[in-house]
């Protein structure tokens, strides 16, 4: 009680934090720790997060960081769950993501001060793709979008109003 971090820095060894670890704790503005410890812990007043090993970035791994503008991932990401950067509402920019070959769906939804996506050379399977008007999607030369064959990675059927269900015809009117 009383304690008030403003910066945490967990050892790569650390197997796991409680939900919501470091919660009790409105100065915490800095993490450095695995992405998968990272996804745990509690990011709402964070503005710098350092994930420094992890081959993937669990769904959600950084939802709710709303105040997250300086994020750094290791090289050797090669798969990102559902959700990863939502809600991401101060990250302007997103780090190279040229070693992932497996992207979530909603990745960017609410990310208002993004400004740029650049996807890299090679084929990117896919679901939803939310991005706000004024965000430039850009494709490397060689870059290609595949649309996910699971509909469950696509937006819900009423995301959208244009969105709609045909039982009969046994469709979904999701969006890439």
């Amino acid at each position: 009680s009383g304690c008030r971090l403003t910066a945490i820095d967990l050892p790569d060894s650390l197997r796991g934090v409680g939900e919501n670890a470091f919660s009790a704790n409105p100065d915490l503005t800095s993490i450095s720790a695995s992405a998968k410890i990272i996804s745990a812990i509690d990011k709402s007043t964070v503005t710098t997060i350092v994930v420094k090993s992890g081959t993937s970035l669990p769904d959600n791994a950084f939802s709710g960081a709303v105040n997250l503008t300086d994020l750094t991932l290791p090289k050797g990401i090669i798969s990102i769950g559902k959700d990863v950067f939502a809600d991401c509402r101060k990250l302007a920019e997103i780090p190279d993501l040229s070693d992932v070959r497996v992207f979530g769906s909603g990745l960017f939804r609410n990310c208002v001060s993004l400004t740029k996506v650049v996807i890299p050379a090679g084929e990117w399977p896919t679901g939803s793709i939310e991005l706000k008007s004024g965000v430039e999607l850009h494709l490397e030369k060689g870059a290609t979008l595949k649309g996910s064959t699971k509909q469950a990675d696509y937006n819900a059927d009423d995301v959208f109003p244009e969105n709609f269900h045909s039982v009969g015809e046994e469709w979904s009117g999701g969006h890439l």
